[in-house]
């Protein structure tokens, strides 16, 4: 009886816990398989053979952080909704709260479209070719494609050397597809994982990027931190992905481009007044 009774009234028995901690143990060590063994001058094929073909997820859907940080004032942090699909269809939306949206990216296999209500103005460009000497909604839309399905980055991509060691990253440099210049990739052997981009002509830096912590969505690996410069670098785009998934498809609608009536379009130029300087232009949530 007092056994019993002890039972009763004491701690909880371990079972439940023990079965349970083989999937502690993988939820805390699970990551992306690394690049396999391979000899100096084997490289650097023998490394991005894998990386090419590694799996893409089919769609992805999160919700967002969004950090925009001007050349001369405070950040802004933004809500937001990101819906992406492999057709190469793209929508991200920013927002202070529910009830204030900020601006709407949405992109299709032939243009690029940038919301902005703070200015009542939407800006258009085709998606390609991309201008990588300035920030717009085009370069934003690419990285972030690059992001979620780095493998197709890597066919596009002819390397010039061997690549090298730096910081914990395998660098490699060379030619990337319809990019004009140079591009160089910092790669982490032990996870395969994409971590940074750097686009440069002679002289100028065109993009860099930061692509952390990736994160299971089915058999591909997506990170869930992106730092995005583009062109002069003193406008920094920051997304970090929350509840990232595959998307569901009985909640996804065609892309379209929101054009209301009365709002100005801008065909060109660089960032607008109220993204280019946001904590001087975009007044604090109510």
């Amino acid at each position: 009886m007092n056994l019993r009774r002890r039972r009763q009234g004491g701690a909880p028995p371990l079972v439940p816990f023990a079965s349970a901690l083989p999937f502690l143990l993988w939820c805390c060590t699970a990551r992306p398989p690394a690049l396999p063994a391979a000899a100096p001058d084997a490289l650097p094929e023998a490394w991005l053979a894998p990386l090419r073909a590694r799996s893409c997820p089919a769609s992805l859907e999160a919700n967002l952080r969004v950090r925009l940080t001007g050349a001369d004032a405070a950040p802004v942090t933004l809500d937001g909704r990101l819906q992406w699909s492999a057709g190469d269809s793209l929508r991200v939306t920013g927002s202070y709260g529910p009830f204030r949206p900020v601006f709407v990216l949405t992109a299709d296999p032939d243009s690029t479209q940038l919301l902005i209500h703070e200015e009542k103005s939407y800006w258009v460009l085709p998606r390609a070719p991309v201008d990588w000497t300035a920030p717009n909604p085009a370069a934003w839309a690419r990285c972030i494609v690059w992001a979620a399905c780095p493998a197709a980055l890597f066919s596009r991509f002819t390397p010039v050397d061997r690549g090298r060691m730096e910081s914990g990253l395998w660098t490699v440099e060379g030619a990337l597809d319809g990019v004009p210049g140079m591009a160089r990739f910092g790669i982490d052997p032990r996870t395969g994982s994409l971590v940074t981009i750097r686009l440069r002509t002679e002289g100028q830096t065109l993009l860099e990027t930061e692509f952390l912590e990736p994160h299971a969505v089915g058999t591909a690996w997506v990170p869930s931190l992106l730092r995005v410069r583009v062109g002069d670098g003193a406008s920094v785009l920051q997304i970090e992905l929350l509840e990232l998934a595959a998307l569901d498809r009985t909640r996804f609608h065609p892309i379209q481009h929101p054009r209301p009536a009365g709002w100005r379009r801008v065909a060109s130029g660089g960032l607008p007044a109220s993204l280019s300087d946001p904590g001087k232009r975009l007044p604090p949530p109510r």
